[in-house]
């Protein structure tokens, strides 16, 4: 709460100086106005003096000539003709003085106004961290617009205010983010509040290059969003997790980065040589990505875009929103327990109660009786269970093995949720059993078919699609090493019982002769090393000879 007050803080401040500035550009300006006015009246002084003098000398010596001699007409006609000339002299400076001073009044109500402008409360109604009112917000920041985000009660109630007559009225569709500015203007949808909240300089000025600014807006729309959606959610816990479309996800996710990754191989921004409404736009949608997702590992084929985003969000436009944005470090997880959690309870309604002590007593019985028969409560199914439960039932091909002490699933949340090397190695060791479970090292057969490293990632993840029933007794870390057209994939595998795993199951062999595979002795210096590099993703990996690339993880 301390650091959010600050920010807010350090942010009015920024608007004050902000403010600041402009007045004193402005009072600047009008003294300059002033300065010129006076050398402008100097100037008239200057050049009109001698004709003055001169005028007045004339003026002096005529009317002593007139006192002399009232009968003289002549004098006094020109002594009427030079009082008449400088009476027009005078009145032109005037009439010049005039002019300037309308020209400073003019300039001091448009100062007002743009002041008043600046001053005026503009509206944006969302619920808190909305990523898509970021956008707007960013902009507002780059163009001076003085914006109120109302995204907490009074002001505002995601669900509630946003379902009142009042906001429907001027936002039928009901969603945020939606603008209102004090001349009653209205706008829903993000991209059209981010466009009019933007100035000149984001939208760009020429046909061109605001073309291009609405290209990638779009691109972020449409490239970027969609699969985001799918991948990051139930890392969030808002959304049920779907291996296939989180794969799917994934792969278009690539597909993006690669594309803005070749952009940006010689360019700073998006477009121009400046932060533009194409940057805002992207570096918001992806804003989820880097901070959920997209761990050291994934990212690296992708610097430019990592050079470029870290560039955006440490702007102090970007800044002033986003604070400080933490780049992730380890990819997050589907957590099926927080997903639970966070659903919304279902009331169920009371029983009708029968009336009487006759109609209770029997009542009472049968709910003594439903008690003692009433078997003990289940564990929820997870994703896993669900799978095997919905396909017919065939013999459990672990059903010989013996009950192990070691829980799988429980070193599966260590790993996913938790530090590798301060918690999930340290726990795997301690628990693990050597009787029950068998360690194993694989090693691709064909490197040299190898070629583009996203292809071969590609061979990683349709194995371990294959090998989906396996997953409730097995788990792997497999790393692809080296570059394109010189790469090698190895891994290490933990499976239930002493033998290969893969020889249990026909539908558990289309893939495990394309490897070499060796057991590890789980005592041994070797095999703790091992699991410790591949378990981390990090080390010497001194029998592969290649630097790391990526990883993928069965579990």
């Amino acid at each position: 709460m301390i650091q959010k007050e600050t920010q807010e803080e350090k942010k009015e401040h920024e608007k004050q100086g902000q403010k600041y500035e402009e007045k004193t550009r402005l009072t600047q300006e009008r003294e300059e106005l002033e300065e010129q006015l006076a050398q402008k009246t100097a100037d008239i002084i200057y050049h009109q003096c001698p004709v003055l003098q001169q005028t007045i000398l004339e003026l002096m010596t005529k009317w002593e000539l007139t006192e002399e001699n009232k009968n003289l007409r002549k004098p006094a006609e020109e002594h009427n003709q030079c009082s008449s000339k400088i009476e027009v002299m005078f009145h032109q400076s005037n009439e010049l003085a005039e002019a300037k001073v309308g020209q400073l009044e003019e300039k001091e109500l448009e100062i007002e106004q743009t002041l008043q402008q600046k001053e005026a409360l503009l509206t944006l109604y969302t619920y808190p961290e909305n990523w898509r009112t970021f956008k707007a917000q960013i902009a507002a920041q780059y163009s001076g617009a003085h914006l109120k985000v109302a995204s907490t009660s009074p002001a505002f109630t995601f669900g509630q205010t946003n379902r009142t007559p009042a906001f429907l009225n001027k936002f039928p569709l009901g969603e945020v983010p939606a603008y209102q500015g004090d001349d009653g203007f209205c706008l829903f949808e993000s991209n059209a509040i981010a466009h009019y909240l933007s100035n000149d300089a984001l939208r760009f000025a020429t046909p061109q290059a605001a073309a291009q600014v609405l290209q990638w807006v779009n691109f972020a729309d449409s490239e970027i969003i969609p699969p985001t959606s799918v991948w990051v959610f139930p890392t969030l816990g808002i959304m049920q997790f779907n291996k296939q479309a989180t794969e799917q996800a994934k792969e278009d996710v690539k597909r993006a980065l690669t594309v803005l990754n070749q952009h940006l191989n010689t360019r700073t921004f998006l477009v121009g040589e400046r932060v533009s409404l194409a940057d805002i736009s992207v570096a918001c949608s992806m804003l989820w990505l880097y901070k959920q997702v997209l761990e050291p590992a994934f990212r690296q084929p992708y610097p430019n875009v990592t050079r470029w985003f870290v560039t955006c969000v440490n702007q102090p436009e970007f800044k002033a929103v986003l604070g400080e944005v933490k780049l992730c470090e380890k990819m997050a997880q589907f957590d099926a327990k927080k997903f639970f959690e966070m659903q919304p309870k279902k009331d169920t309604p009371p029983k009708k109660e029968k009336a009487g002590k006759e109609a209770a007593k029997p009542q009472e019985k049968k709910e003594k009786k439903k008690e003692e028969k009433k078997p003990a409560p289940e564990e929820e199914m997870d994703d896993c269970d669900a799978v095997l439960a919905a396909e017919p039932k065939t013999k459990d091909p672990f059903a010989h093995l013996s009950k192990s002490t070691f829980v799988m699933d429980e070193f599966k949340r260590k790993y996913s949720n938790e530090d590798t090397l301060t918690v999930a190695l340290p726990h795997f060791w301690e628990h693990f059993d050597r009787e029950g479970y068998s360690i194993w090292y694989s090693q691709y057969k064909y490197p040299e078919e190898l070629t583009l490293t996203f292809k071969s990632c590609n061979l990683i993840t349709g194995m371990f699609q294959r090998l989906d029933k396996l997953r409730k007794n097995a788990f792997a870390s497999v790393i692809l090493f080296g570059t394109n057209n010189d790469s090698s994939i190895s891994g290490i595998w933990i499976f239930r019982g002493q033998e290969l795993a893969f020889t249990l199951s026909e539908d558990w062999q289309i893939d495990y002769e394309s490897y070499d595979w060796r057991k590890l002795d789980s005592d041994s210096e070797e095999c703790k090393t091992m699991v410790k590099e591949y378990f981390a993703w990090e080390g010497d990996f001194k029998h592969v000879g290649k630097a790391f690339n990526q990883g993928k993880v069965f579990k």
